[in-house]
């Protein structure tokens, strides 16, 4: 990952997010590239559209944004290689997207607040909307962060059947294991477990307590060994890692624990389930995302280029 894109939103939160994306770029030995998005212009600009013009008054708002950006910068604890700063026109988040890829940025980096318009699926919330659109990973990052992650949570499927949902819980854990080398950080990695069927037979199916022990048993078993097997995939060297299984719905289960570990980092998969059927199935990762309070890592289907194996200076 050598290019790393932040997303200015000029938000109290604005410089905050950037020393925490300056701090990964440094790590990771990137480059980092700051951009604004003009996707309106502030009303006390407007009032002068008579007598300036339209056009000027567009780059007298490029002009301030540009500024508020330099001023923050300078406020970083030792300035970043900086590829430069965008100050981009148009509609959000289809203009970020656009200089995504026109840009070759491996990762995106914006301030994701937990809030209640995350439930609304029709509601124009930029971080979702950018998590599952982007071609890319984003990390949305949250108040009360802290400067370095030190705890670090991979949550994986490692009985995903389809050639894809196996690919992206590799990619989930290898991006989860080299941000946690370049931030030396602990790495826990979480797989959520189910006995199938397990309410039928118990309640209605009259299983023998024994019985229900054994096939217990040997589901957490496989589910160990469906784990190892996905771990052994990837480079775990030279990490500390504490692995995880949780019986339970992965809903619940993984902001639970997430909370017990006081996790600094989440990193999961965001599958790609387009129009109407995300409306009536729902997607896991943004049921996650909605009840989690530490900031995210999604990661998109399909390949993305990794962070480079750096330890924090």
């Amino acid at each position: 990952m050598r290019n790393i894109l932040y997303y200015w939103d000029g938000g109290p939160a604005a410089s905050t997010g950037l020393q925490r994306a300056w701090t990964l770029a440094r790590n990771c030995g990137a480059i980092l590239t700051v951009a604004g998005v003009l996707d309106r212009l502030p009303k006390e600009l407007l009032r002068l559209a008579p007598s300036q013009g339209l056009s000027r008054l567009v780059e007298l708002a490029a002009e301030e944004m540009r500024e508020r950006i330099l001023r923050a910068i300078a406020q970083l604890d030792g300035p970043p290689r900086m590829a430069q700063i965008k100050v981009l026109e148009g509609r959000m988040p289809e203009r970020l997207l656009a200089a995504v890829e026109e840009g070759g940025y491996g990762l995106v980096v914006l301030n994701a607040p937990r809030r209640g318009v995350f439930r609304n699926w029709f509601s124009k919330d930029v971080p979702l909307l950018l998590m599952r659109a982007c071609p890319v990973p984003v990390m949305g990052l949250r108040g009360g962060d802290r400067p370095r992650a030190n705890r670090i949570l991979a949550a994986v499927n490692a009985a995903a059947s389809s050639r894809s949902g196996a690919s992206l819980s590799r990619a989930v854990l290898e991006w989860a294991a080299d941000l946690a080398w370049a931030g030396d950080a602990r790495l826990h990695v979480v797989y959520c477990w189910n006995l199938a069927g397990e309410e039928l037979l118990t309640s209605r199916g009259g299983l023998p307590r024994r019985r229900y022990l054994q096939m217990l048993l040997r589901e957490r078993r496989q589910a160990r060994s469906e784990l190892r097997a996905l771990m052994d995939q990837c480079n775990l060297s030279g990490l500390d890692v504490a692995v995880h299984l949780q019986k339970g719905e992965a809903r619940e289960s993984i902001p639970e624990l997430a909370a017990v570990l006081q996790a600094d980092l989440l990193v999961m998969g965001m599958p790609a389930r387009p129009g109407i059927r995300r409306f009536l199935f729902g997607n896991l990762a943004e049921d996650v995302i909605r009840a989690v309070d530490c900031p995210i890592v999604a990661v998109p289907t399909g390949g993305c280029e990794r962070p480079e194996r750096r330890r924090a200076a």
